[in-house]
């Protein structure tokens, strides 16, 4: 199935909206029809002048965050069927080692769409959370769906 970018576009707004009217403070909503097409249109841009700091610096760790853990959802839903885990059960290819590879894939993908949607800050530290500010959105998403491309990085 193919979705088109004005779709996703849609959703992405609207579910911007909803973490705005939760989580953004009052004088930051006051023009909150043209913060939000910002968001969608210039995605880190967002916080120079349309966001208070502590708003701002919410939101980015919010999206960032979230995009790690659709980044990691994306690779379930990739590898749904093909588990290494899996390996060890029954030869690749057979209805077993599917079977086997979706139940082990189960787990994480609904726990990586869960996080998702969960504030960062419920379950992060400060220390943690300061990590998100140093990549983008997009970064993180990359992170999450391809994390042996960063193995390298992360050691150093």
């Amino acid at each position: 199935m193919k979705v088109s970018k004005e779709y996703l576009n849609r959703v992405i707004k609207e579910e911007l909206q909803k973490i705005l009217k939760e989580n953004i403070c009052n004088a930051c909503l006051q023009n909150k029809s043209n913060l939000s097409k910002t968001i969608v249109e210039s995605k880190d841009k967002i916080y120079e002048a349309k966001l208070c700091k502590d708003c701002g610096k919410y939101l980015k760790r919010y999206i960032g965050h979230s995009a790690l853990n659709l980044g990691q959802a994306a690779k379930d839903a990739k590898y749904f069927l093909d588990h290494p885990h899996a390996d060890k059960v029954a030869k690749q290819g057979t209805l077993k080692h599917k079977i086997s590879s979706a139940a082990s894939r189960l787990p994480s993908l609904v726990s990586n769409l869960y996080y998702s949607a969960l504030p960062p800050d419920l379950h992060h530290s400060e220390e943690e959370l300061e990590d998100v500010d140093k990549h983008s959105a997009g970064e993180w998403f990359k992170r999450g769906y391809k994390p042996w491309e960063y193995e390298d990085e992360e050691e150093k």
